[in-house]
Order: structure tokens, then sequence, then C-alpha cells
């Protein structure tokens, strides 16, 4: 028991902490927002490359066509487990394009930078492709363009190039016109690092 008459120092025994607990408070709490800062500043230092993604398609897959038109809605790479899932995109340069012996046979559809590391496929969507033959007619294609399933490496500070070959068969039984797949995927170049070899399906 305390001494009724005995003085207390004050701030003990009326219901309040020692004023010392209070200041060791806030070397706690400062510790806590450098370390939190620090966390975040941290972010923005993580290495990234820059990938630049092609369509192309060789003369000889065109099926006789005179002009291929597509319209990719996104492009992107990912190294999740799940085929569908963490996809990171980057920016589209074409949204429609056209691939021809009398233009060009090859476009660079997306580039952008992404976290430095390895990623296992790459793919530019493409729902809406349709072929011109050389009197102008429009024929159909039916788009089965998936992802590249193959890995490869992005190094920090470099840039690499892939170009995704396109292929025409002719529509199955009882369709018109045609259906695209992707054929396989080549790495054409690369800096400062080297990030592999060929990649494909």
């Amino acid at each position: 028991m305390v001494d009724a008459g005995r003085r207390l120092p004050p701030g003990i025994g009326r219901g309040r902490r020692p004023a010392c607990r209070e200041g060791m408070r806030w070397p706690v709490r400062l510790a806590g927002l450098l370390l939190l800062a620090a966390t975040v500043g941290g972010c923005g230092d993580r290495p990234t490359g820059r990938l630049e993604l092609q369509l192309r398609i060789a003369e000889a897959d065109l099926g006789g066509l005179a002009e291929l038109r597509l319209e990719p809605d996104w492009a992107g790479a990912s190294r999740h487990p799940n085929r569908d899932a963490g996809w990171r995109r980057i920016a589209l340069l074409e949204r429609s394009l056209a691939l021809s012996p009398a233009g060009s046979l090859s476009v660079s559809v997306a580039s952008g930078d992404l976290p430095a590391g390895r990623y296992d496929r790459v793919l530019v969507s493409t729902p809406i492709v349709s072929g011109r033959t050389s009197s102008g007619a429009v024929v159909p294609v039916v788009s089965h363009i998936e992802p590249i399933a193959r890995d490869f490496e992005l190094p920090g500070g470099s840039s690499l190039r892939i170009a995704i070959d396109l292929v025409l068969r002719p529509a199955a039984a009882g369709g018109q016109g045609f259906e695209i797949f992707v054929k396989q995927a080549e790495l054409l170049e690369t800096s400062q690092a080297e990030a592999g070899g060929e990649v494909g399906r």
C-alpha cells in the first residue's frame, strides 16, 4: 500500500504513465517512418529492360493473299505459372497495320520497359484480322494468335526485340477464308547483355 501521507512524484500513482515511457515512443516511431520511406523509395530502383515486339509473315505463309490486315489490342510478356495470368503490358505502337509483299512483311507493334528478369512467354493479342486478294476482295480470317510459351532473359539496361511469325491456313471444312496462327518467334537483337537464343512454341 502507498502511504497516504507520502507525496508521490508527478505522474506516478495517478493513472498516468511515467513521462520517460512517453518519450521513448518517439525514437521507435521515427525509426518506423524512416524504414517505411526507405522501402517505398527503393521500389523505383528496380532495374528494367526494354522489350519490342514485332509481327511478321513470310510471303509463302500468306496463302496467296495480297495483304493481311491486323488490329492488335494489347501486347506484353509474362512469367506467371498460369498461362493467362501475370501479364505485364507494353505500349502499342500500331493499332492497325498491314503486312504485304508490296509493302512490308514485318512491323514493330509494341515497345516498352519491363522489370528485368526471366519471362516465359510473349503475346500480341490481335482479335481482328482480315485479308485482301489482289482484286481487292476482302477475305475473312479467324484469329488463333496465342501466347508463345518459351522463356527468355531480359537483362537490366538492355533492349530486346522479338519477332512473332504468323502463318495462314485455309479455314476448316465448311468454313470460309483463312485461320491465322503463331508459327514461331525469333529473338532478333539485344544490347548490353546476351538475352538468350531463339524463342518459339
